[in-house]
């Protein structure tokens, strides 16, 4: 009895979930609105699975967040504010079950009961949006922590899942355009396109890949065209967004931001890692860490040329094992002025 009461809390959370994304497509009549994309009950058993696949929080953590960030772009606002109100109660439903969105804390307790919390202002100037960059160290709960003060905040959140999911959409709306156009204007298009189909899946990818992203190779081409598209939401809306250059993409462009570099101990990042990820041995979850590091600092080097996680890029330097995921949330606000 008490598995099938659990079986039917996820697929009453499954349900509100895809409901929520229905009547936000709905309400913006957008061509880019819909996230769940096919049939319902495909859509409900994948976050049903997302519901219950702990190592996979960051896949529901980013579906939930592309559905707000269409929510807030109603400009009907008895519309926009009662489908935020029930996007909240999800999450609060969400909190107070064993789900994969629950956050495992990451926290050393004798070092937070030392800590006072004081500290300077930083407060973005008149008519500039509140834009704010986090980097993180791998499994320091940066994040959660990001999507936590986004949350918190009623600002929109981004990082690398919500933003590869929005290049996807804006590519095939551009491929279907584009095919479109060369059939109107081309009547030999669809001899072309019908010998197309005859080569091989792989050719035929990177043939398309190719034309794309104009011969880049496809790391440079999403690095590029997800640079557009941060210093073009800056000029437009408040939000967060974890890792991707961020912070050196809006320098760049002179846009006021407050970056911030969420870090914790080697060891605790280790557990924390075996917690999340069911890794079982504490060397496996170190040579983990330091990978992803080496993969971000060489990412971040790359096409930035700074030196990622040195203290003089940023605003704030923040242990997140000295707070926690909820403090570490109240000191960010303390320090910009922005409550809720």
């Amino acid at each position: 009895m008490a598995n099938t009461n659990i079986e039917n809390n996820y697929k009453n959370l499954a349900n509100r979930i895809y409901d929520l994304d229905t009547k936000a497509y709905e309400s913006t009549g957008s061509s880019l609105g819909r996230h769940f994309i096919g049939s319902k009950e495909k859509n409900i058993e994948e976050l049903v699975r997302l519901l219950t696949a702990k190592k996979q929080s960051y896949q529901l953590r980013a579906e939930l967040a592309s559905v707000a960030n269409v929510i807030r772009t109603i400009k009907d606002k008895p519309t926009r504010k009662a489908l935020l109100s029930e996007y909240n109660s999800i999450l609060q439903e969400l909190k107070s079950h064993d789900t994969a969105f629950e956050s495992v804390e990451i926290i050393n307790e004798k070092v937070a009961e030392l800590n006072p919390s004081n500290f300077s202002n930083h407060k973005p100037a008149k008519n500039e949006h509140l834009i704010i960059c986090i980097s993180r160290s791998h499994s320091s709960a940066g994040n959660d922590i990001g999507f936590a003060l986004a949350d918190d905040l009623h600002i929109n959140y981004y990082d690398i899942d919500v933003l590869k999911g929005i290049l996807n959409s804006i590519d095939k709306e551009k491929d279907t355009q584009w095919h479109e156009e060369k059939f109107k204007a081309d009547p030999n298009y669809a001899k072309a396109v019908e010998m197309a189909h005859r080569i091989s899946d792989n050719q035929a990818n990177q043939l398309r890949e190719f034309s794309r992203y104009h011969g880049l190779p496809k790391e440079d081409a999403d690095f590029f065209n997800i640079s557009k598209f941060l210093v073009e939401a800056a000029k437009t809306e408040d939000f967060v967004v974890v890792g991707r250059c961020a912070d050196a993409i809006l320098a760049n462009s002179n846009i006021p931001h407050f970056s911030i570099y969420i870090t914790a101990p080697a060891d605790l990042r280790a557990k924390h890692l075996m917690k999340t990820q069911g890794i079982d041995s504490f060397k496996k979850a170190m040579r983990e860490i330091s990978k992803k590091d080496t993969m971000h600092a060489r990412y971040y080097t790359k096409y930035t040329r700074r030196v990622w996680g040195y203290a003089g890029n940023y605003d704030l330097c923040l242990n997140s094992s000295s707070y926690g995921i909820d403090e570490s949330v109240e000191v960010i606000k303390r320090i910009i002025q922005k409550s809720k």
